[in-house]
């Protein structure tokens, strides 16, 4: 307890009584803060600052998905509530608690913009590529693997409900997945050399001519928040969102990733796997801040004093 002491000057104790209120308010803040974000909807605090294993999306397993039915849809309804909403918003806006101190920014569904699925650019995601997203969560971003935390059943319930927050999957059918399938005369060292040379000609602007995501177009780069994005530097595993593997990369390059500057390319199946031979190849070389082991971070960003 602060008491005034005879000995002080009346304007010191002001000074000090004022300083002492406001560091008690701040402490008071804080903690409701902490006990409210982690009461919330179910979202613990620590989650968002844990280191994890890299997930790949294209090696997430299914099964076939439960009945579509009004107990499916309820079901989805109550674990995105009690799991997503902190993030994304009670109606998928992508405006819960956390939006504004994350980076990137949670998905708005509302808008059909979906960046991973296996369907051509500018097309819907089918049922699966969600459950996949669900599932496999995103590298290097506040979202996390839910194949580790939700039962499978609860996972379809999601993409179900999920479904509802979009109107465009009431007016218009998903887009027919692209199928890659790899050449059965797989040389890594030829398909590393042809890649590098239709990467040359196809991803200097924006990726650089040596991958590090530093060609002349890499500047001034928004995503579809209007939030600066910056093109990805290859020779660092850890930041690939969808994930590292082969397969990962090559769906990448044929649907490119809405919502973002990244395009699809049509040039063809072997030159797509080409392309993603010489990419997987640059993360092998080592570089000053990439994490070890296949680990990312959880990638929660802090934005201060941003309007929307």
């Amino acid at each position: 307890m602060l008491l005034k002491s005879s000995h002080l000057p009346h304007s010191v104790y002001l000074h000090w009584k004022r300083w002492f209120f406001i560091l008690a308010m701040v402490l008071l803040y804080l903690f409701l803060l902490v006990s409210g974000v982690k009461g919330q909807q179910g979202m613990p605090w620590h989650w968002m600052h844990m280191p994890r294993a890299l997930q790949s999306w294209t090696s997430v397993k299914m099964s076939s998905p439960p009945a579509a039915d009004s107990e499916l849809l309820i079901t989805g309804k109550k674990v995105y509530l009690n799991n997503c909403a902190a993030c994304h918003g009670d109606m998928g806006k992508g405006d819960g608690r956390w939006a504004n101190y994350l980076v990137p920014r949670p998905r708005n569904f509302s808008r059909g913009i979906f960046r991973f699925k296996s369907t051509p650019s500018g097309t819907l995601p089918t049922d699966n590529d969600l459950f996949r997203t669900i599932s496999a969560g995103i590298n290097a971003t506040a979202m996390p693997s839910w194949q580790f935390v939700l039962p499978e059943k609860e996972r379809w319930a999601v993409v179900s409900y999920l479904k509802t927050l979009c109107k465009d999957f009431a007016e218009e059918a998903a887009g027919k997945p692209i199928i890659l399938t790899p050449s059965s005369d797989i040389t890594p060292g030829r398909m590393v050399q042809e890649g590098k040379e239709i990467f040359r000609k196809n991803c200097v602007e924006c990726h650089g001519p040596e991958g590090y995501g530093d060609g002349p177009s890499a500047l001034n780069m928004e995503d579809s928040f209007g939030d600066p994005i910056e093109p990805r530097n290859f020779h660092r595993a850890a930041e690939f969102k969808r994930g590292h593997t082969l397969a990962d990369i090559a769906l990448v390059v044929a649907t490119g990733n809405d919502g973002t500057p990244m395009p699809s390319f049509d040039l063809g199946k072997e030159n797509i796997w080409n392309v993603a031979s010489f990419v997987m190849s640059l993360a092998k070389e080592k570089e000053e801040g990439s994490e070890p082991n296949g680990y990312c971070p959880m990638g929660m960003g802090m934005r201060m004093g941003m309007k929307r």
